[in-house]
């Protein structure tokens, strides 16, 4: 998807605007990634995504393999590296990301469709807590621990009259604190108030 957007005329012409850049001027666009094991593994089929991904760690591999990369999309090569990326798209469904996101989505489906009987208002911040999963890299693995966690304590927030507000510090808390000390303290206050 990213690599989509980044190849899109649209985008191309933005940036051309942005820079203030003549119809005459070249405009060199350099895109900066960093792909890790996990990037690697989000685009394989899970097989094969479990297998180098134990490989990569019983050789050590894991920080040689996360790579910056600098692509450059105004040239011929770079455009066409994106391209090839962006293509990618119809394979999606088979990729161990996407079978992943999907097991996730129905727990948390699960978990509304289980809320919403018993109390609603909580159902309602439950409903936000996909906002967490974002990006890629170390933002995505903390944003899935953070929902996690925060998926893990609802049944604590169920049923009391802090509930809905609880919900929505503990998402609150995950989005401030990159560390997540913060989460950790308002769950364990969570935790405590509702035992």
């Amino acid at each position: 998807r990213v690599a989509d957007l980044k190849t899109r005329p649209d985008r191309i012409a933005g940036v051309r605007k942005e820079v203030h850049a003549r119809d005459d001027q070249p405009v060199v666009i350099r895109e900066f990634l960093k792909p890790g094991v996990d990037e690697w593994c989000s685009v394989l089929p899970p097989r094969w995504a479990s297998r180098f991904r134990r490989t990569v760690e019983k050789l050590g591999l894991t920080e040689r393999l996360s790579v910056g990369l600098h692509v450059k999309t105004s040239s011929i090569s770079g455009f066409m590296m994106m391209r090839g990326l962006a293509k990618l798209r119809r394979w999606r469904r088979s990729t161990s990301r996407y079978i992943e996101e999907q097991a996730r989505i129905e727990q948390w489906l699960v978990a509304l469709i289980a809320l919403l009987p018993a109390d609603r208002e909580v159902a309602l911040e439950v409903a936000q807590c996909p906002t967490l999963l974002k990006g890629y890299g170390e933002t995505h693995r903390r944003g899935i621990h953070n929902f996690e966690q925060i998926m893990g304590a609802v049944d604590h927030c169920r049923g009391f009259e802090r509930g809905p507000q609880a919900v929505a510090e503990l998402r609150a808390a995950a989005l401030a604190d990159p560390d997540g000390d913060t989460l950790d303290k308002v769950l364990a206050s969570v935790r405590q108030v509702a035992t």
